[in-house]
């Protein structure tokens, strides 16, 4: 299988669309999917399914009582959507065995180190994450951290058909507010931690947390479910729920690790539960926020039957993951850092860690359009009290203008760090200019696209990788002994 089927039985988007399928019209924030049901019809839709209150055009309506295709009124297009999804595929959710990763950041590591583990312990595993999706060792590309369920229904069809047993995946808090996660119920959870994000899209922090605490409504009957009792808010639910699988690097907990080492080198540490203990060791999942990651997937991993020796020997042989602290050595040994950080807590976690390895920090990032506008000046503020230098550039402007995206992260910087600040909108011309003035032994911080390959400014997307501009200079990966 070198190509996912890009024709669904039933979608939500006319290019997956095929002879036979239902189009699910959504009625969405950008653009309304009814306005899309002739080029539905003319891919060889059968089935329409609107949402009750839209008002179809009567050429539509014509066309379908001609043409002999129904048209279904439902209460809720995106609910309808996963409901119907799940029936088409002969709900190949209850055939597989899933697990969800949530929490604020530290899911796409998360995913990543359990698939891994799982299959070092010999079950034939598949997973779906914003970076990319997987079944078995053939990857396919990913556009959203948790896919439309028309997407995710087909892609858990395919793991049925290969055999797989385990799907680990993303389940991203608007993957339960936009009912992509309607159905699924989860053989384990992992919650990481939560902090604040996508205040565009949610009221306020209250009700962003109600929406990942659905994660827990969704959980098979007796489902290991691992929380991280060092967070704060997490606290609140452990006071709220019962039966769940706590770990800690500060207190005492059901899985309790003691950090040796947690720097740029690697983590190392002790963790003991119950009677048992394990040390563990990595030195391509750096730093100490990752070490909270390792013992999340750890607890998870032992719960599901595997022993502290095969988690171990898979943590030894585990690959950095793609936009997550990815190093590259640079001449004069100038370390370049691309990450996917991109919110106040990954700036505060990766600042922290970053600035104690070197006395010439530099920093190269923007704020995504159309996102969060309430982080702007926290991550401004980040960057003054942590880096020399500052690039400040675009990261999918969008529809944004990218001044007033830069003149809000500036709100942040204190008057007297402002000579440390450079605007340069030109991803490509800012990264090489922090690259050029880096001091001996500095690191600098690419920040927020990560693995990402593109840029959007206005509505064009054009190619861009922040790996690729590290590439044309002189560098290599750095190299893990």
């Amino acid at each position: 299988m070198k190509h996912l089927p890009k024709e669904f039985k039933v979608a939500c988007h006319t290019d997956h669309v095929g002879p036979g399928a239902t189009f699910v019209a959504i009625p969405g924030s950008v653009s309304n999917g009814a306005l899309y049901i002739n080029t539905a019809i003319d891919r060889g839709a059968k089935q329409i399914v609107v949402q009750k209150g839209v008002e179809l055009d009567i050429s539509v309506q014509e066309r379908c009582f001609n043409e002999g295709i129904a048209i279904t009124v439902v209460d809720n297009a995106r609910l309808a959507l996963a409901q119907l999804s799940a029936r088409a595929y002969d709900y190949p959710a209850r055939k597989l065995k899933i697990i969800g990763i949530t929490g604020t950041k530290g899911k796409t590591t998360s995913v990543y180190l359990l698939h891994h583990i799982l299959q070092q312990a010999g079950h034939k595993v598949a997973m779906l994450t914003g970076v990319e999706n997987k079944i078995g060792d053939q990857s396919f590309s990913a556009e959203l951290t948790t896919p439309h369920p028309d997407y995710i229904h087909m892609f858990f069809e395919q793991c049925v058909r290969k055999n797989v047993e385990y799907v680990v995946m993303e389940a991203s808090a608007q993957g339960f507010s936009l009912h992509r996660l309607e159905g699924i119920n989860f053989d384990a959870i992992v919650f990481t931690n939560f902090s604040l994000e996508h205040s565009e899209f949610y009221a306020d922090i209250e009700d962003y947390f109600e929406a990942k605490c659905e994660i827990f409504e969704h959980c098979k009957e007796g489902a290991p479910r691992i929380v991280n009792a060092d967070d704060t808010w997490i606290k609140r639910i452990i006071s709220a729920y019962d039966k769940l699988t706590t770990i800690s690097l500060t207190s005492p907990a059901k899985f309790t690790g003691t950090l040796k080492k947690a720097d740029m080198t690697g983590v190392l540490f002790e963790v003991v539960y119950g009677s048992h203990s394990a040390l563990l060791e990595s030195n391509t999942i750096v730093g100490p926020y990752n070490a909270e990651n390792i013992l999340g997937v750890f607890a998870c991993a032992v719960q599901l039957g595997i022993s502290s020796e095969v988690i171990g020997r898979a943590l030894k042989s585990f690959t950095v993951v793609p936009g997550r602290l990815e190093r590259f050595k640079l001449l004069n040994d100038v370390v370049a850092v691309i990450d996917y950080a991109h919110n106040p807590s990954s700036f505060q976690a990766l600042f922290a860690m970053l600035h104690t390895n070197t006395k010439d920090l530099s920093v190269v990032f923007g704020c995504g359009g159309g996102r969060d506008k309430s982080k702007r000046p926290i991550m401004g503020e980040l960057a003054a009290r942590y880096c020399n230098k500052i690039y400040l550039t675009n990261d999918n402007p969008r529809m944004e203008n990218p001044d007033s995206i830069i003149q809000d992260i500036l709100l942040g910087i204190p008057q007297e760090h402002f000579h440390k600040v450079v605007i340069e909108q030109d991803r490509a011309k800012a990264i090489s200019r922090a690259l050029e003035n880096a001091r001996p032994n500095g690191i600098i911080a690419i920040l927020g696209k990560g693995p990402d390959e593109y840029q959007l400014i206005g509505t064009t997307k054009t190619f861009f990788s922040d790996k690729q501009q590290i590439s044309k200079l002189i560098c290599k990966p750095l190299r893990i002994e």
